[in-house]
Order: structure tokens, then C-alpha cells, then sequence
């Protein structure tokens, strides 16, 4: 199912979980064409109660689009820092692991080779060819 959002300066988008359970993808963010050349805006994501961090900078002319691969399946907050609105498109996908939680998840990682706890990423192969570090 297609996803599509604008989200305004000084407005912040909820990003309420599918009811069905799908993960939300986000795929692009763009900022629209009547924008001045120049006129920078950067999209930013909250989840649950960590600070925002920056998914992008949109700069008018110079990076119009920017290609995102994110998915979410729990709350968030999207906003802008800047003046103009950027407009968010992606789609709702069936979450990974076909939905049953008695199936193996995948590997959880908690602690990368840098020391970073990380506590909500699974690995998962694509294929049966997929190999794994």
C-alpha cells in the first residue's frame, strides 16, 4: 500500500503503527519544485523517547530527492528543521519473519564491533544464499 505524507516546518507528522501490523518503508523524501534555489531543510525522525536524529538534508537545486530505505513498525515523530515542507513517500510492507513470533527472528546484535548497543536490529537473509558476517 502506497504511503505518502507532506510534512510541514513547525508541524510534526505522527507515525501511527499500521493496525494490520505492516512496517511502514519510507522510500523518498523530496521537497517540491516551487522551493528557492538554495533553501536548505533537513527531515528528522523521534522515536519513542530518544532525541531526533537527522535522516536527510534537502538542499533546493543541488539534492531536490533523497532515496531513504528505513522501516518502521512502532511510533515516531516525523519533522522539518527549516522553512519548507518535505514530502515523504514509501509504503506499508508485511513485517519480516511472515508475522509469526514463533519463528527465528534472525540474530539480534547487542553490541557492534564499535561498542554500540543496538537493541532493535535483526539480521535476516534475503535469499538462501545470503551469508552473514
Amino acid at each position: 500500500m502506497f504511503y505518502g505524507k507532506v510534512v510541514k516546518a513547525g508541524k510534526p507528522l505522527p507515525l501511527v503503527p499500521h493496525p494490520d501490523g505492516y512496517s511502514l518503508h519510507l522510500s523518498q523524501a523530496s521537497l517540491s519544485a516551487s522551493v528557492k534555489e538554495g533553501s536548505r531543510s533537513s527531515l528528522l525522525i523521534k522515536l519513542a523517547d530518544e532525541e531526533p536524529v537527522v535522516l536527510c538534508t534537502l538542499r533546493a537545486g543541488a539534492q531536490d530527492t533523497v532515496l531513504l530505505d528505513q522501516f518502521l513498525d512502532e511510533y515516531a515523530e516525523l519533522s522539518v528543521d527549516g522553512k519548507d515542507s518535505i514530502h515523504v513517500t514509501g509504503y506499508y510492507s508485511p513485517q519480516f519473519g511472515g508475522g509469526d513470533e514463533s519463528e527465528e527472528e534472525g540474530e539480534e546484535y547487542e553490541d557492534d564491533a564499535y561498542g554500540v548497543s543496538c537493541s532493535r536490529c535483526y539480521c535476516q537473509p534475503r535469499s538462501s544464499t545470503a551469508v552473514l558476517p
